[in-house]
């Protein structure tokens, strides 16, 4: 999932995708937003909060893209992961 954010926010700031490695040039503010979504130590709480920050992360960027958007298989999908 952290993946595919990387991949959408670099298509909505306009990078070239191809073997993207320039993380430190995406937005500040994203990069942030992307960092915080690793859980800090390893219990079902914590990691349960990093998946809510992913998913919520993937869904924000995912509504900036113009050639993407959330269907409702991609939605159902999503919400299952939390369940």
């Amino acid at each position: 999932m952290r993946t595919y954010t990387l991949l959408v926010q670099a298509m909505n700031e306009d990078k070239k995708l191809h073997q993207f490695k320039a993380y430190d040039s995406l937005d500040p503010s994203f990069i942030t937003s992307y960092l915080s979504t690793y859980p800090e130590k390893v219990d079902p709480i914590t990691i349960e909060t990093s998946a809510e920050k992913v998913i919520g992360l993937f869904e924000n960027v995912l509504e900036q893209n113009s050639h993407f958007s959330m269907d409702h298989d991609l939605q159902q999908l999503l919400n299952k992961t939390l369940v």
